[in-house]
């Protein structure tokens, strides 16, 4: 990835530290802004591996969830142990033969729907102030940002197709939300199935143009989002309110 493409990732990562709603925050990180990145700079075509990674990114926010959240474990440790899940998994999954484009969406678009049923069986995280988090200077946060950005474009390099989907920014944003890294995971594993609209789109369109590919996949991301956000607006609208049944 160019120096251009580290700086775009550098300013999600920067902005998504200025949000102090962590469901807007995991929205912003959603955003596949370092996917189109990589697919415009490189050759690659979306394929099934693109949809393997999406399961890869929630597996990387699972660990790093589970080891800083549940086992106390230094953020920085938590991070290099999610990039290690990562790139493992996706190296089991490039052993893989190829397969269909579809009917891998339909499978992992199933176990989404899955994860979603046992997420909902669980408590989520209260809605609380975040206090300001400007401790540094925004300059000099900002090029510890990009000098995190301009690594993770190294390492993401060694991964083949499944560099499109390579967490980027999300090592840097785990830092950055580690005390909210649970509900920020649980927001993110929701937002995912945007994700696999944008693949959708690109791919059935990457044939006849790739500039159409990359407006049919924003628009696919879009749709989805907006999808997602009116199916929530709906359940919470008939979710009854604590104590709304009590005279």
């Amino acid at each position: 990835m160019s120096l251009l493409g580290a700086l775009l990732i550098a300013v999600v990562v920067w902005t998504i530290g200025l949000i102090r709603s962590v469901r807007w925050q995991a929205f912003v990180y959603s955003l596949p802004i370092p996917i189109t990145l990589v697919l415009a700079t490189t050759s690659i075509t979306v394929t099934s591996a693109q949809l393997f990674g999406v399961i890869t990114l929630n597996v990387f926010f699972g660990v790093v969830t589970l080891a800083h959240h549940y086992l106390g474990w230094n953020i920085l440790l938590a991070d290099a142990l999610a990039i290690g899940a990562y790139v493992g998994l996706s190296w089991s999954f490039g052993l893989l033969p190829e397969l269909g484009f579809w009917w891998v969406l339909a499978g992992v678009t199933a176990l989404w729907v899955l994860a979603q049923l046992l997420l909902a069986t669980t408590a989520a995280d209260p809605e609380r102030e975040r206090p300001g988090r400007e401790q540094l200077h925004w300059a000099a946060k900002f090029g510890l940002v990009l000098a995190g950005s301009l690594l993770m474009s190294l390492l993401g390099g060694l991964l083949n197709g499944f560099v499109v989907t390579f967490p980027y920014s999300g090592v840097l944003a785990a830092i950055e939300v580690r005390r909210d890294i649970r509900e920020f995971a649980r927001h993110f594993a929701r937002n995912s199935v945007c994700l696999l609209g944008f693949f959708a789109a690109f791919y059935a369109v990457q044939d006849t143009s790739r500039l159409a590919a990359f407006a049919a996949g924003w628009a696919g991301f879009g749709l989805c989002a907006g999808l997602l956000h009116a199916g929530e607006r709906v359940l919470t609208a008939r979710t009854p309110s604590p104590g709304a049944d009590r005279p």
